[in-house]
């Protein structure tokens, strides 16, 4: 009886350890409200991948980082994983893909001064003799080349709301919850003054991709998670939170 006993105990201890140790370390860049480390719980992209993973009874630990560097270290496996990206053909190669965790709408902004009517466009190759503020390095920038934009790049998107706000550009095309997170934390109180298009001329589902080694498990584990919070409510219970749909 006392060797049961004993051996119930080690058994207890040694599947609470492993609970414990399975927690999965995920590299993130900075991509305010989707994911911050100065955002509660990290932003609804976050908050979707903790809840899917305590589903199963997995924790997580968030690192931030530059987003390159976050990519290469999902590449490499000194993380398990990313979010949010996009899928392209390129990265599908090294890289697993979970299911899809939310989509996004990129839009234009613009000032309501310039446009009071908003602006309407079937392409952005419509606006062609306008300027756009573009970000280095964003997936864009092939595509404005390609069909012969007026492209003012910079360094980051808030030096591009800048000069949209002192009138050297004319649009800032960008992620609709980020530009109007990067409107509020630059110009507070006067955010109106901007406006974004009704129509985005790109919409995505967001992704969280995990090494292609190492992820296979996690991936798997995440995408049951995700489905289960789905199904009970806890999924739209983030989206609504957020105004999100």
């Amino acid at each position: 009886m006392k060797k049961f006993i004993f051996l119930f105990a080690m058994t207890v201890l040694i599947v609470y350890g492993h609970a414990n140790a399975a927690k999965l370390h995920f590299a993130e860049g900075e991509w305010v409200p989707y994911v911050s480390q100065d955002l509660h719980n990290n932003g609804v992209s976050a908050e979707i991948v903790s809840a899917a993973l305590q589903a199963v009874g997995l924790d997580v630990e968030y690192s931030f980082y530059p987003w390159k560097r976050s990519l290469i270290m999902v590449e490499k496996g000194a993380a398990v994983g990313s979010f949010p990206w996009s899928k392209t053909p390129e990265r599908a190669k090294v890289l697993l893909y979970s299911d899809p965790i939310h989509s996004t709408r990129e839009v234009l902004f613009y000032l309501k001064d310039r446009f009071p009517e908003g602006v309407e466009f079937k392409a952005l190759p419509d606006l062609s003799s306008y300027v756009f503020g573009g970000t280095r390095g964003y997936w864009y920038e092939d595509y404005f080349i390609k069909h012969g934009l007026n492209v003012d790049y910079v360094a980051d998107p808030e030096t591009s709301f800048m000069k949209l706000e002192k009138g050297r550009v004319d649009f800032v095309p960008e992620n609709e919850l980020v530009g109007w997170s990067y409107l509020r934390k630059l110009f507070p109180g006067n955010e109106s003054k901007f406006g974004a298009s009704r129509k985005a001329y790109r919409s995505e589902k967001m992704y969280v991709i995990f090494n292609k080694k190492k992820g296979r498990v996690p991936r798997n584990r995440f995408n049951e998670g995700l489905r289960i919070i789905r199904k009970n409510g806890v999924y739209d219970a983030i989206l609504k939170k957020y105004n999100l749909k």
